[in-house]
């Protein structure tokens, strides 16, 4: 009995167990199918995403691919998605950055990647070649600015050296201005010394003149007196006669006549020769009459009716030409023809002084005085330089005019030249005086060219 019941006992358990084990199997298996259903509805989904991502007729060989780089322990998904976490990683340093983060990091950065623009390796590459321009236009620059700063170093040098080189010119300008303003000085006070020396001279010259002068008028006065008792003593030695001793005028003496014209061929012969001393190229004026030849009131003479020029001496005659006429008084035999310069018997003395304008170009000067001198040479007469006894005419020109007097500071050369002319205005007065007193023949340039006819536009 107790066996029965003991093998009772192990049946039962042995039914619970096997009941147990049939519950736990069915759980199993319902648990297997709910799994193999959510597995195979994963499959289908997964099968529609391969679908719409790689097509049919790849998919076998873009699911191998992926598999082969994706496949590892954790499947494919799972690959992908770590793969996807490493580029992540990769590019932006963030594990759980997507797409969207990077586009927006990206944007950020100004880098144009994406739809429609570069890719990120084409951008990073563009950046690279632009980094790389940067680093080469960088060093061009900083050559650039070695070179800018070893130029700059250089002028520095040489604006170094000019300073060095002005200040030496400037020590030694300096010097010499000083050594010039020590001459300037020396020079100012030897100057000074000079003018109080020549202000000094010149007050004892002026001293000296002025005892000079008042002796000389007194001198002057005392000849005056003597003159008047000497003109009173002629007078009454001539008794009252004025007229015996009175000579004729020397300008108004007739040198020839004219023996002989010949129309046809505008010859004149004259009376006078080369016996007569009659000089080749001499001019005459020819009058009618004789008294024709006389100043009037003012001291002028009329012009001859005719000029003519001697242009062949013969022993006893002479031809000449005309070189000025007068329409209807033409030359007719016996004519009296004159020069004052000339005379057959004598040499007349000439006194020049002054300058005078022979080109009239309204400018007198000294050389033309020269030719003045040369032509009365020309045709015999004498020159002296002052008023003698046998002085028989003085010609005068201009007077020279005297400029402000200068002052004792005044340059030498003009001093010297304001006496040279004082001195010649005191000659020029003093010869028309002495020639008034003498009643020697005063001529101008004017009076001279008159008488000798070269005045042929008178």
């Amino acid at each position: 009995m107790a066996a029965r019941t003991t093998t009772s006992l192990s049946v039962m358990v042995s039914l619970a167990i096997l009941a147990l084990l049939s519950l736990g199997f069915f759980v199993t298996t319902v648990i297997f199918l709910a799994q193999v259903q959510r597995l195979n509805r994963e499959l289908d989904t997964s099968h529609t995403n391969l679908a719409a991502a790689i097509p049919n007729d790849k998919q076998s060989e873009r699911w191998d691919q992926l598999k082969s780089e994706f496949g590892g322990g954790n499947g494919v998904v799972l690959g992908m998605d770590a793969a996807m976490d490493d580029i992540a990683e990769f590019v932006t340093g963030r594990r759980n950055d997507r797409l969207s983060d990077f586009e927006g990091k990206a944007s950020n950065l100004d880098l144009e990647v994406g739809e429609g623009h570069d890719s990120l390796l084409v951008a990073v590459q563009r950046m690279y070649d632009d980094r790389e321009q940067l680093k080469r236009d960088l060093a061009t620059a900083q050559n650039g600015m070695e070179d800018a700063r070893a130029a700059l170093t250089d002028q520095q040098d040489q604006l170094a050296r000019a300073r060095e080189e002005h200040s030496h010119t400037i020590a030694r300008l300096t010097g010499e201005l000083d050594e010039y303003q020590a001459g300037v000085n020396s020079y100012r006070s030897d100057v000074e010394t000079a003018q109080s020396d020549f202000r000094s001279r010149a007050a004892s010259i002026r001293a000296d003149a002025d005892l000079s002068v008042t002796g000389l008028e007194q001198m002057n006065r005392d000849l005056e007196s003597r003159i008047q008792v000497l003109e009173r003593q002629v007078q009454r030695s001539r008794g009252n006669d004025t007229n015996r001793l009175r000579p004729y005028n020397e300008e108004a003496l007739v040198d020839g006549t004219v023996v002989d014209v010949n129309p046809a061929t505008g010859q004149i012969y004259l009376s006078r020769g080369r016996g007569d001393k009659v000089p080749l190229g001499i001019t005459f004026q020819v009058y009618s009459i004789g008294t024709a030849i006389v100043p009037d009131a003012n001291g002028d003479y009329p012009p001859g009716k005719a000029t003519i020029e001697v242009v062949n001496v013969d022993p006893t005659s002479s031809r000449a030409r005309v070189i000025r006429g007068s329409r209807g008084n033409p030359i007719l035999k016996g004519d009296l023809i004159a020069n004052p310069v000339y005379d057959a018997n004598k040499s007349y003395s000439f006194v020049v002084f002054g300058n005078f304008d022979v080109n009239n170009d309204g400018i007198s000067t000294g050389q033309e005085t020269q030719q003045i001198k040369a032509l009365i040479a020309d045709w015999g007469g004498d020159l002296t330089n002052d008023i003698a006894g046998d002085t028989d005419f003085v010609v005068l020109g201009n007077k020279p005019i005297l400029p402000p007097e200068p002052k004792f500071d005044d340059p030498p050369a003009i001093i010297s030249r304001y006496q040279s002319l004082a001195r010649a205005q005191h000659t020029y007065e003093e010869l028309f005086k002495r020639a008034a007193e003498t009643s020697i023949p005063v001529l101008n340039q004017n009076r001279l060219f008159t008488l000798t006819g070269l005045n042929i536009d008178h």
